[in-house]
């Protein structure tokens, strides 16, 4: 039967499970606030009993994430989730969202980022192919002012759905730095100015295809979906995302872990678009 429940964060109903969860770890989280002042997003629940798995973003080298992997549920899911998770924890003022246009099969794929646009009251910018170039170009030209300043708290993140989905990432532009080039730069040199990457990619070869060899190396936060034996060597350490079926997990790994350390998570789904609209409008109110 149907019986609400009203936090200070969301509103949300027993019957739907992904609900009971994201309110769980939102309202843990917001009530950590006032000590963990920085960026936060939400990944799932571990498989084996322990607090939801969060990723905290810090102004150091190396802080971006990177899902790799050929799901494209899981993948769309995650980096909605991760919309979500700054958009609770940071102040509109503070922080900017480039979200890169690509095709995504997910159901309603474009509604949900337009409705997020729409709705919520933190900057969001979503790039077509043909703009990537110029925003690029901008967010080096921001990377590069930066260095040279002190006391800047806004927080830039840029969403890279599906690097093997943007062709303009492969494009060579005469006269220029190819986009390619632009972003590696942003990946290596961004996070130490606050301006971080989340990026899927389905094959670690397509990532390398597009940057150099030592790219992967900038990305602390890695979230794997299955994948073959030597992409998950290469890219956790271990084959254990080779193994992973049908139970739509993903493991997450932090290289300032030990070596072979991971956490294996049952991630966030997404509500059906009405219910969407009604956690967007809670994220809303937080802010006014």
């Amino acid at each position: 039967r149907y019986r609400e429940y009203k936090w200070d964060a969301l509103l949300f109903t027993k019957w739907q499970p992904i609900f009971w969860n994201v309110c769980k770890a939102i309202k843990k989280n917001l009530e950590k606030l006032v000590i963990y002042s920085e960026p936060i997003i939400w990944l799932g629940q571990p498989v084996h009993l322990a607090e939801d798995q969060t990723i905290t973003f810090v102004p150091q080298e190396k802080e971006n994430v990177i899902l790799l992997g050929a799901d494209e549920n899981l993948a769309f899911q995650t980096l909605v989730h991760s919309l979500l998770g700054i958009a609770l924890t940071v102040h509109p003022d503070q922080a900017e969202l480039h979200w890169l246009s690509a095709t995504n099969r997910f159901q309603n794929a474009t509604e949900y980022i337009w409705e997020f646009k729409e709705i919520i009251p933190h900057s969001l910018e979503i790039c077509s192919q043909l703009s990537i170039h110029n925003t690029l170009t901008e967010l080096v030209e921001r990377l590069e002012r930066r260095k040279n300043q002190k006391g800047n708290n806004t927080r830039i993140f840029l969403f890279i759905p599906g690097v093997h989905r943007i062709s303009v990432l492969n494009d060579s532009i005469s006269d220029s730095p190819t986009n390619g080039e632009l972003l590696e730069k942003l990946i290596k040199e961004g996070p130490m100015v606050g301006i971080h990457t989340i990026a899927w990619s389905d094959r670690y070869e397509t990532l390398r295809n597009i940057t150099s060899f030592s790219v992967l190396d900038y990305f602390n936060h890695r979230i794997a979906f299955h994948m073959s034996i030597d992409d998950s060597n290469s890219f956790l350490g271990i084959s254990e995302a080779s193994v992973l079926g049908t139970d739509k997990r993903l493991i997450y790994r932090n290289q300032r872990w030990e070596e072979r350390t991971i956490n294996k998570i049952k991630p966030y789904t997404l509500p059906n678009i009405g219910a969407f609209r009604e956690i967007l409008d809670q994220i809303k109110q937080r802010w006014e």
